[in-house]
């Protein structure tokens, strides 16, 4: 019985040595990361654990500490690609730039999916009051200037906010006409009789919005908007109204 179970017990381990050294194998005809790479997996993973973390945070307590998102970096899998710098600026001074300069009521504006452009307008709003209506959580740290967002619900916003707003700016995540289709019946539900409407998107959106807004006198700028990642999608602005900052092109 003994010479039984040591003969059963030294298959056992030469089986399992056999299997060790066939992994042992297979690891080394694995392809391996360059160091660069694993550098760049491992800050990658750090963000990501520093996001959770946030974002748990800001669930148990939401507060107005907006620090934390300044040096947010984008989601792709949200296809999120920020504005450079100017451009933010430059469409935030677009947005709060008054035509009727006699009037004395602040703006109500409403982001929709362009949290690059809302962080400028937060820091230069002054009166004005701007909204990010936005998919990605992580932006909740605005407290009420927050409201989530999913554009395959295009109707579903706040009763509050239907019609009461003075200027909307868009850019839907995605590049086909049944997104901005549902980002179009938004701007409708938020928008006043004589609301200005900024729309951002790839050129190759241009005759759909045309078609499809055109009659409302939305018209295409020659004014290229840029991202700080250097997109290779050409982008473009629409306009329902003759702006006065963005008259020449930023590219």
């Amino acid at each position: 019985w003994n010479k039984i179970m040591e003969d059963s017990t030294a298959k056992r381990t030469a089986s399992l040595s056999s299997s060790s050294d066939d992994d042992d194998s297979d690891d080394n005809d694995a392809p391996q990361l360059s160091a660069y790479a694993m550098a760049a997996l491992q800050e990658f993973l750090a963000e990501q654990k520093q996001v959770k973390a946030h974002e748990q945070q800001l669930a148990s307590n939401p507060t107005q500490d907006t620090t934390f998102v300044d040096d947010l970096k984008e989601d792709w899998q949200l296809s999120q690609f920020w504005y450079s710098d100017e451009t933010s600026q430059l469409l935030a001074k677009e947005v709060l730039h008054k035509a009727d300069t006699a009037s004395s009521a602040p703006l109500h504006i409403a982001c929709l999916s362009t949290p690059s452009v809302f962080r400028a307008l937060r820091k230069n709003e002054g009166s004005e009051q701007a909204y990010l209506f936005e998919y990605d959580k992580r932006f909740a740290c605005y407290g009420n200037r927050f409201v989530w967002y999913d554009c395959n619900k295009p109707e579903e916003i706040p009763g509050a906010e239907m019609h009461s707003f003075d200027v909307v700016l868009l850019d839907p995540p995605f590049l086909n006409p049944e997104t901005m289709a549902n980002f179009i019946v938004t701007y409708k539900l938020l928008a006043k009789p004589h609301t200005r409407l900024l729309i951002l998107s790839g050129a190759v959106m241009s005759e759909f919005i045309v078609s499809q807004l055109g009659s409302e006198g939305v018209k295409e700028l020659p004014w290229h908007p840029e991202h700080k990642g250097n997109l290779q999608n050409e982008f473009r602005c629409w306009t329902n109204f003759t702006p006065h900052f963005l008259v020449t092109s930023a590219t």
